[in-house]
């Protein structure tokens, strides 16, 4: 079956996932309150269709009774559960797919309590069944759900440079509590222009200035009329310090990616164009991408990752921390290693969330990287692939992690990307 969204001259077929999604927030709503609206929280793939969690209430809520509905891939619906009282769901809702059984984390049975269930569907003998669960570690995927997007107060505060092209500005923004430096180029001419928000890869904060990293694509993507915001995350620059960001996987980095979006959107600046904002990210950069597209879906609407980190909090350990003594010893007091805590490392790797990702990807990576493997973003994407979701992944044979020869090509595919998804 094929559904087009119609222009007086562009036909845009929509994707399976997008037919499914469709297909829920189409349905109904009990009562005639025409203020409520259906919501879909999360997506997974099945044989044969999808299974959709939502929830009905006004604009912006954070809770609903939950619906569970099968999709097919005629989009024809058959509900599993249906506006239930007891279980509520909520933003941070997740899938995990088992085969013959879901499980969906995150539902409230009252969301005044903040108790937290796990709710089992057996799809075989059409059995639902819930479990209390113990509220998330604060370092994990789970506890970074939980932290809230709070970007605001983007600042321009000089003029560094301008050229026929763009002008580049020292910015700030508040990240939560903490203000966040960083270099924005804006575009010749009035706009809106589309907006990308930029995370560098790993700099030593010692030896780091404003705006460093991602130089090439911070110019070349000006140059082709994208407003860039390049964050120096906190304890870089001049930007406030988090004393606890190491010791927390570094998952504050996350929060100012997501935020500087978030102050995007809040801006008063009339250049940008605040319905389409995407994230590119390089190395460390990159893993930072996976975490935030599985933490706060739709909060960027593209991503673009080149030589991402793993996707797997474990890979990353064994390549970087195992090898900083006083780090591994105190990761080993505070949580445990792999070996002797793997539920801990489950929870903080973002590839076992991937099925909370609605938004297109698109990878780039270099078989002769010596510093993040390929074999982690062939992993990620044939995971995204398999969920069905829009991924994709492109290798450029002979690279290295920072690339040279291929680099051109690689930007002219990221901007036809983005040109499509933006």
């Amino acid at each position: 079956m094929l559904i087009a969204a119609c222009s007086s001259e562009v036909e845009v077929a929509l994707s399976p996932i997008e037919l499914a999604k469709n297909a829920t927030t189409a349905y109904p709503c009990p009562g005639n309150d025409s203020q409520i609206e259906r919501v879909v929280i999360t997506t997974t793939a099945v044989s044969s269709g999808f299974i959709t969690a939502s929830a009905c209430g006004y604009p912006n809520s954070e809770y609903g009774p939950a619906t569970v509905l099968f999709v097919d891939d005629s989009s024809a619906v058959q509900e599993l559960l249906s506006e239930s009282k007891n279980f509520w769901l909520s933003n941070e809702s997740t899938f995990s797919n088992l085969g013959s059984s879901l499980e969906i984390t995150g539902l409230i049975g009252n969301p005044f309590d903040n108790n937290e269930i796990k709710l089992m569907i057996d799809l075989e003998q059409e059995q639902i069944t819930a479990q209390l669960l113990e509220p998330p570690n604060p370092v994990s995927i789970q506890g970074l759900m939980k932290r809230e997007i709070a970007g605001s107060d983007l600042k321009l505060i000089k003029t560094l440079a301008s050229n026929d092209s763009y002008r580049r500005h020292a910015i700030t923004y508040q990240s939560g509590e903490l203000k966040i430096s960083g270099i924005m180029n804006i575009p010749t001419g009035d706009g809106p222009f589309p907006t990308l928000v930029l995370g560098h890869g790993y700099i030593d904060p010692d030896i780091y200035t404003s705006g460093r990293g991602l130089a090439r694509e911070q110019d070349y993507l000006a140059r082709k009329g994208f407003i860039v915001l390049h964050t120096d995350y906190r304890n870089h620059a001049t930007s406030d310090d988090d004393p606890a960001n190491n010791i927390e996987f570094r998952l504050g980095y996350v929060e100012d990616v997501v935020n500087a979006a978030a102050a995007l959107r809040a801006s008063d600046i009339a250049q940008i164009d605040k319905s389409r904002i995407g994230y590119l990210g390089r190395s460390m950069g990159g893993g930072i991408g996976y975490q935030a597209m599985v933490a706060y879906p739709g909060v960027f609407d593209a991503y673009v990752l080149y030589a991402p980190t793993s996707e797997n909090a474990v890979d990353n350990f064994n390549r970087w921390g195992r090898v900083a003594a006083d780090f591994a010893n105190e990761v080993s007091r505070t949580y445990g290693l792999p070996e002797d805590q793997p539920q801990f490392w489950q929870n903080m790797s973002a590839i076992n969330y991937f099925e909370r990702v609605q938004d297109p990807v698109l990878i780039h990576h270099d078989t002769l990287d010596s510093s993040c493997n390929i074999n982690w973003s062939r992993s990620a994407s044939k995971e995204l692939l398999r969920l069905k979701k829009e991924v994709t992944f492109l290798e450029y044979d002979g690279e290295y992690h920072a690339f040279y020869r291929d680099w051109t090509l690689s930007m002219q595919r990221t901007v036809k990307f983005l040109n499509q998804n933006l």
